[in-house]
């Protein structure tokens, strides 16, 4: 035999070899179901020949329509076409695991391929392939008894107890191992964050509450009235009807044991206290009594209330104040002995007024004579 055969008949020989068979292929797709179905506890699928032609004869039909329609039968069926080694499209089908729900255990377009592939009633599996004029290769696959019929998913796509699940869940319990401790960090520090911005707010509200008690003391010392003290129940309550003010928009006096002012403004709520007591101008010492237009004023000032509370909150580009005042003020018969006159004749606001208008006529002072 001359040099040159031997070598072609060698060559030959190789990719006779190496060229995988139908029986190959018709047997790696069942290998592939069957270890698929092992690992949710399914009995082995069995090939059959003739069953594998019809759906041979099927793969090469929609080939040649280069489109994927299902075909009518006693039998349940995946399709599917890919460029690549056609035995892929088994771990495609099975791939659908991820969107199946065992909770409701029905029938899903999107989980379909799967529950046939793992369909433990089924027995018989038939699977053909052709490739198209456009590379694509076809594979139809057929199962007997068909799967994926109504009523009967929870008993026969059972959940998967095999190597690679318990390997997804040991996963997830590495990730939880320690994203638990992470969690509870950042729970803590989250806890440490909201307990220092808490107690920012009770400060700014202590604050304010503080600071609008030194503004009446302030006042009502240049009348010789002792100081008001800080109810924090009275302050909450009149927090709460501010809230309500907030939601009505509107300036509308409570009812109770106790006086009340209220304001809104749309500057430092802290101004309140002073457009009320601004309300002094207006009152007649000569004829003491209550009058609309100074009643803020005569509260504010009134000799026998010993508590007061106050309140504000924001809404609608304003801000509402709530004060009130225990014993009440404003009681007729009683406003010459609780609303004596001040000490001096400008409020303590004028002092502090006067003096930053006087700097800078005493810097052109000194400068002139220097």
């Amino acid at each position: 035999m001359k040099t040159g055969n031997v070598v072609g008949l060698c060559i030959a020989l190789v990719l006779l070899l190496c060229i995988p068979t139908k029986a190959d292929f018709e047997n790696d797709v069942l290998n592939l179901h069957n270890k698929y179905r092992a690992k949710h506890g399914c009995p082995n699928l069995d090939l059959d020949s003739a069953f594998s032609e019809e759906c041979k004869k099927y793969a090469e039909e929609i080939a040649g329509k280069d489109s994927m329609d299902h075909s009518s039968g006693p039998y349940g069926e995946n399709l599917c076409y890919t460029t690549e080694d056609p035995t892929t499209c088994v771990k495609m089908w099975y791939d659908e695991i991820k969107d199946y729900d065992y909770g409701k255990a029905k029938y899903s377009p999107a989980t379909g391929h799967f529950t046939q592939v793992i369909w433990k009633s089924s027995k018989v599996l038939g699977v053909g392939q052709a490739k198209s004029a456009t590379g694509k290769n076809y594979v139809v696959a057929r199962y007997k008894p068909a799967g994926n019929v109504e009523g009967m998913f929870k008993e026969n796509v059972p959940k998967a107890n095999g190597p690679e699940h318990r390997l997804k869940t040991s996963k997830y319990i590495f990730l939880f191992s320690w994203l638990f401790p992470a969690l509870v960090l950042v729970e803590e520090v989250l806890a440490l964050w909201m307990t220092e911005l808490l107690l920012l707010c009770k400060s700014v509200k202590s604050d304010f509450e503080n600071e609008f008690l030194l503004e009446h003391n302030k006042y009502r010392a240049n009348h010789g009235c002792p100081k008001l003290l800080l109810d924090p129940t009275l302050s909450e309550e009149c927090k709460k009807y501010a809230e309500l003010l907030v939601e009505k928009d509107s300036l509308e006096h409570s009812k109770g044991d106790y006086g009340e002012n209220l304001c809104y403004t749309t500057k430092n709520p802290l101004t309140c206290v002073k457009m009320w007591y601004d309300e002094i101008k207006d009152y007649k010492y000569g004829s003491p009594g209550f009058s609309l237009l100074t009643g803020h004023f005569t509260q504010l000032i009134w000799k026998s209330s010993t508590t007061m509370g106050v309140g504000q909150s924001s809404g609608n580009r304003k801000n509402f104040v709530v004060a009130r005042y225990r014993p009440s003020g404003n009681v007729a018969g009683q406003f010459k002995e609780n609303v004596p006159e001040p000490k001096n004749n400008f409020s303590p606001d004028c002092k502090t007024d006067w003096f930053i208008y006087f700097i800078p006529f005493a810097w052109v002072f000194l400068i002139w004579f220097s």
